[in-house]
């Protein structure tokens, strides 16, 4: 059977139909799902998710794009206050006169509070994994922003490590700076999965040493996946899970519409296609390298 280690059922794209989507999911061979938190809202909604199916289990963390969970909730709100007064000014006059206000990145009180309820909710029964956590540069140029994210992420590690849970890793161009962290941490015997891989060969093959498996989803059986395809072709076959990342990146040829953990089979035809074996003997294997990164999945435990 096929096993989802990525997806985000939780999200309002699916409030309309989501016990129907996760039937047809069971009905077409999909054996576990690990559901996937990006904000403390996200993972609260993945721990319930969770509680309520037996094949479901939860991951929990702060995205990336999300760092500012970590900071005081007024910051963010008068943040979001600001541009929004400031959109409707630009449309009113033409001009720009509200100054948005950013969080102290130096002020990491709010912060530890957050870590505390990431920490409770990863002792909790049927979670799997800390994630999804990491760095992401994409939209982000301020300096003190990008520290921000480092100090989150190697905290985030190290309470991986306490709990002895794995991690779910997001890299938007950060190669460099991800890759350093990961280099030291997989010392210190914390593992995981690089989520939606996107680097290099090479960077994938020096993951694979470290102990890590790379994550791949609906990017390889697009036109302009070659990237990823020569990945998936130079990776030990048992550093392979497979993902949709649903509701997002749906694969050919479903492209451009809300993706789902069904669509995981057009993934798994295209990677055994690239590696020259029957799409079964894909399942089987990639199912068991997903049992080895979540072995509370494996063990059926709950904490």
């Amino acid at each position: 059977m096929i096993f989802e280690t990525h997806a985000h059922m939780d999200g309002e794209e699916f409030d309309q139909d989501r016990e129907e989507i996760l039937a047809r999911i069971r009905e077409e061979g999909i054996s576990h799902l690990v559901n996937v938190g990006s904000d403390i809202e996200s993972s609260r909604r993945s721990l319930a998710l969770a509680r309520q199916y037996d094949w479901i289990y939860a991951a929990v963390g702060v995205h990336p794009e999300e760092i500012r969970e970590f900071y005081p909730r007024s910051a963010q709100q008068i943040k979001k206050t600001a541009d929004q007064n400031e959109e409707e000014r630009e449309e009113e006059n033409g001009i720009n006169i509200i100054e948005p206000m950013q969080p102290n990145w130096r002020d990491r009180s709010h912060g530890e509070q957050v870590m505390e309820e990431i920490r409770r909710m990863a002792g909790e029964d049927k979670v799997a994994a800390i994630g999804e956590i990491g760095l992401d540069y994409y939209w982000v140029k301020d300096l003190e922003e990008r520290q921000a994210q480092n100090y989150w992420f190697r905290r985030q590690l190290a309470l991986a490590g306490e709990l002895d849970l794995p991690v779910i890793i997001h890299s938007r161009d950060a190669a460099k700076d991800t890759l350093e962290i990961m280099r030291g941490v997989a010392k210190e015997g914390i593992r995981g999965v690089i989520h939606c891989y996107s680097y290099s060969r090479e960077q994938a093959l020096e993951y694979v040493k470290l102990g890590y498996f790379i994550g791949v989803g609906g990017v390889v059986t697009f036109k302009n996946g070659r990237r990823l395809r020569e990945v998936v072709e130079a990776i030990p076959i048992h550093s392979l899970v497979l993902e949709t990342d649903s509701p997002y990146m749906s694969p050919e040829p479903r492209r451009g519409r809300r993706n789902d953990p069904c669509n995981l089979r057009y993934i798994a035809r295209r990677i055994a296609e690239i590696r020259g074996i029957p799409y079964d003997e894909l399942v089987r294997v990639t199912e068991e390298n997903a049992m080895r990164l979540y072995p509370e999945v494996r063990d059926g435990k709950t904490r």
